[in-house]
């Protein structure tokens, strides 16, 4: 009997020793989704700094559900001060507010990264009278494989912007350090390009700390590389899971 309990037990630790996986801090997505009928929170301040522009100040949150096996649905919303100059000269933002899923399409093998595709649509119920109420689509694909002690995470993709009917592609490389079982650092390359305009390069790197299994805490900052305007951003928030 003893031995029975604990295999019944077995699979009931495993789930509870499972680690939260997050979107924040960087700019990557990975390819894991979350378990059906599961919650998490995440979400960020973000103090930026652009060059001849006022500095905007921006909350972002998502919201994500798991609501099959394998899919996941979304909310998204990026609001504060001087928001639309955050959308409009920042690689590092999305949608005013925004609805989205996630699916993964391959589970992580030894010789295979998972790779899981990011859909968003813009709602325009926040955009002002003088903006286009545009519903603006965006894509991702997103592919990630554990290396030992590191994640690479590769992202391309491409969007419309929020407020003109205009595409742009989207490209990250993330590498995650799993320090200890509780700190966590990264280093990010991320960028967007539209056709016959220059890209717009950018990095950033940070640290996530485990407080438990289903609750981070996080810091991160970055910057643009050769870009007019040129700007610097830190952001830190919190993530949980229900």
């Amino acid at each position: 009997m003893k031995y029975l309990l604990l295999l019944l037990l077995l699979p009931i630790s495993v789930i509870a020793q499972e680690k939260i996986s997050t979107e924040q801090p960087d700019q990557s997505y990975g390819a894991d989704v979350l378990e059906k009928k599961e919650f998490q929170f995440e979400t960020s301040v973000y103090y930026n700094s652009i060059k001849e522009n006022p500095n905007p100040v921006i909350s972002t949150t998502l919201l994500r559900y798991g609501l099959f096996k394998n899919v996941e649905i979304r909310l998204l919303a990026e609001q504060g001060d001087y928001r639309d100059v955050y959308i409009s000269e920042t690689a590092h933002s999305t949608y005013p507010l925004a609805f989205g899923t996630k699916i993964a399409l391959v589970k992580e093998q030894k010789y295979v990264p998972g790779i899981a595709i990011v859909a968003y649509l813009a709602l325009p119920f926040t955009n002002f009278d003088h903006q286009n109420s545009q519903w603006s689509p965006g894509f991702v694909a997103a592919f990630d494989k554990h290396l030992s002690d590191f994640t690479l995470t590769l992202n391309g993709g491409i969007k419309e912007e929020a407020f003109e009917h205009k595409w742009e592609y989207m490209y990250t490389t993330d590498l995650k350090y799993e320090v200890s079982e509780k700190v966590q650092v990264f280093a990010e390359y991320f960028g967007q390009y539209e056709k016959q305009e220059d890209p717009v390069h950018n990095m950033d790197s940070g640290v996530m700390l485990l407080l438990n299994k289903k609750c981070q805490i996080h810091l991160a900052g970055g910057m643009s590389v050769a870009h007019h305007p040129s700007y610097y951003f830190v952001n830190s928030g919190i993530a949980f899971k229900l």
